[in-house]
């Protein structure tokens, strides 16, 4: 197949020698858009139209791939739509781009509360679209005050907690001595004043607990925001993984660790960089690092240190690779709201090596289905991974421990039930209206406090 390919490669290269340019021209003008977004306008579907709201759409991240699959899974009972800013702000429907606005920069870190243009643009989305549900996934790239003015409407509003953002600019937490730390930790971290940061937590604050329902997916993530804001009722939906295929693994002449996602500082390559030479009996064992990196460092002390490095993968090769891994680590340097490395390890059957820090700290039981240990510690990380070369009779007990994480199926009823649940009591109060619509005109946007 692959050689057929390439001839008819070479084949439409001979005969159209323009044709890569023109095809990749044609998608950049997408002539198809108007059509599309014109077709989305008219649409009498009646299912209830949700429209989900983040700073990024396109992009491979976590929130991204949360957002696809809801829309993948809950397609036949809601019509999704989604709006994110890429240059101008984008509007999608099933994957495919049908509309984009100007949008101004609300800047970061220091973001601007309100920025009139972007209103109007807001008021024209929200009367074309007519969305029953608004679920707002990222404030990241629009202004602060948005979600303020969003439930401002009526049209009732989910939030999804994907990370800190409404705590800290710094919506890793990474470099958070304390989350009440700001009066020191502000100034010197994003060179503005503290009170900047106090009032942006007071706006923030106000903006989610007038939403309908926020979503966090896991206790530690829940447990860190209310620290800040302790009166949110907030509800846990863990994210549902993607189907893996089953996982058929052989024993290989050394104990395999793996690592798998983003090779970043925050995800902990230099931690583990140290803690490897530290290892005891390495000559047994075999570290195994897959993911994308733009560090020439990290890939050329991989090397220099006799572990693998394998580049950037696909999602369809996560069941070969989990294959070739006996037990995952995940030095992850920030607190990890979710984690989909973590699931994908547990969904493949493999146990954890993992920081005691965030979700992690809540999904590895010590002994049972992993070990934790101390983000920042390399001599703890290198104990740990040499107990676990010793100890064949620990690396069997917690492999027999690992569980299966949710499902996007068992994620998509929660939230299929969740919809129908803000809906009800949505139609329930437009009847004891007398059949008022609830949902306020968006010219009302500019009338909000900004």
């Amino acid at each position: 197949m692959s050689q057929l390919r390439t001839k008819h490669d070479e084949l439409i290269r001979k005969r159209h020698p323009h044709f890569q340019f023109e095809f990749e021209a044609y998608h950049a003008n997408d002539p198809l858009r108007t059509l599309r977004r014109s077709m989305l306008s008219a649409t009498r579907d009646s299912r209830p139209r949700v429209l989900h709201i983040a700073h990024s759409y396109e992009g491979g991240g976590g929130t991204e791939k949360h957002i696809h699959d809801l829309e993948t899974a809950l397609s036949d009972r809601f019509v999704s739509v989604a709006v994110a800013p890429h240059d101008d702000l984008k509007l999608y429907h099933r994957d495919l781009a049908c509309g984009s606005w100007s949008y101004a920069s609300a800047g970061w870190p220091l973001t601007t509360c309100n920025v009139p243009a972007s209103d109007d643009v807001w008021e024209g989305l929200l009367r074309e679209i007519k969305p029953d549900l608004v679920h707002f996934h990222h404030l990241l790239n629009h202004p602060l005050t948005l979600l303020a003015k969003l439930v401002g409407t009526g049209i009732p509003v989910i939030v999804s907690l994907h990370d800190y953002y409404y705590l800290c600019p710094d919506y890793t937490l990474q470099h958070c001595p304390g989350v009440h730390a700001c009066d020191t930790c502000f100034p010197e971290r994003f060179k503005g004043p503290a009170e900047y940061q106090r009032l942006r937590r007071a706006l923030l604050g106000d903006s989610l607990r007038q939403a309908a329902v926020i979503v966090s997916p896991s206790r530690a993530a829940r447990d860190l925001v209310r620290q800040v804001y302790p009166d949110l009722p907030i509800r846990v939906i863990p994210h549902g993984i993607r189907h893996i295929p089953p996982v058929i693994r052989k024993a290989g002449e050394k104990i395999r660790f793996g690592m798998i996602g983003n090779v970043t500082q925050v995800k902990g390559a230099e931690v583990i960089l140290k803690a490897w030479p530290l290892v005891t009996h390495n000559d047994e064992a075999e570290l195994h690092v897959y993911g994308a990196s733009s560090s020439l460092d990290y890939i050329r002390c991989f090397e220099e240190l006799g572990i693998y490095y394998h580049g950037p993968y696909r999602e369809a090769d996560l069941s070969r690779i989990l294959s070739q891994i006996d037990v995952g680590i995940l030095p992850s340097q920030q607190p990890e709201t979710f984690c989909y490395a973590l699931a994908e390890f547990f969904a493949g059957g493999v146990p954890v090596v993992g920081s005691d820090y965030g979700n992690l700290a809540d999904q590895i039981h010590e002994g049972v289905n992993g070990l934790k240990v101390p983000r920042d510690d390399p001599r703890a990380w290198a104990d740990a991974i040499s107990s676990l070369i010793q100890d064949s009779t620990l690396r069997e007990q917690i492999a027999q421990g690992v569980r299966p994480p949710d499902s996007i199926d068992d994620m998509a009823s929660k939230y299929a039930a969740l919809y129908h649940e803000i809906l009800s009591h949505r139609n329930a109060a437009r009847a004891a209206r007398g059949g008022t619509v609830l949902t306020a005109e968006p010219a009302q946007l500019n009338s909000l406090p900004a």
